[in-house]
């Protein structure tokens, strides 16, 4: 299991997202795996594959 540290950028995302439920319980879920070393399901991918 990884330990996360929180960067001054995911702060302010977190600020943003913090009154839109939704948003935040994805945001959660996307950590929740990152920490646990898990698979990371494609909607979640970055999206630097696209060219243009």
């Amino acid at each position: 299991m990884k330990k996360l540290k929180t960067s001054s950028q995911f702060k302010k995302d977190y600020k943003r997202f913090r009154n839109n439920p939704k948003k935040v319980k994805k945001l959660f879920e996307v950590l929740n795996l990152l920490k646990n070393e898990s698979a990371i399901p494609e909607t979640y991918r970055s999206h630097s594959e696209l060219f243009g």
